[in-house]
């Protein structure tokens, strides 16, 4: 992830349920459907808003990220951590016995 991919996530606005961008085009329908289903939240104001990356982003700090992310907290889950939380446990446990799979994945070099 770049800064200027963060930076398109316009974080903020759609928090605050804005439905269009800056230039007032309108967000998409998941993001829509989303800022639905937080207003049925009952008491959502006890809650604390929290963004979650699930990507790389290793030339940024911690700090960068949360002001790219308009100040919310963030929390980082890059490849490595989403095959082996995330992944591997459904793979493993729901759909294959496989005594091959391991914990270990190559390096990714590429872009998510």
């Amino acid at each position: 992830m770049t800064p200027t991919d963060l930076l398109k996530m316009d974080v903020a606005r759609i928090m605050h349920g804005e439905t269009t961008s800056e230039a007032g085009e309108p967000y998409n329908a998941q993001i829509r459907k989303m800022q639905k289903e937080i207003k049925k939240i009952p008491d959502r104001g006890s809650y604390e808003h929290r963004v979650v990356l699930l990507g790389n982003s290793e030339l940024l700090s911690h700090g960068d990220l949360k002001k790219l992310i308009d100040g919310y907290p963030i929390d980082q889950l890059p490849h490595q951590k989403i095959f082996n939380e995330l992944m591997l446990p459904v793979i493993h446990g729901t759909y294959f016995t496989d005594p091959d799979l391991t914990r270990v994945l190559p390096r990714y070099h590429g872009r998510f």
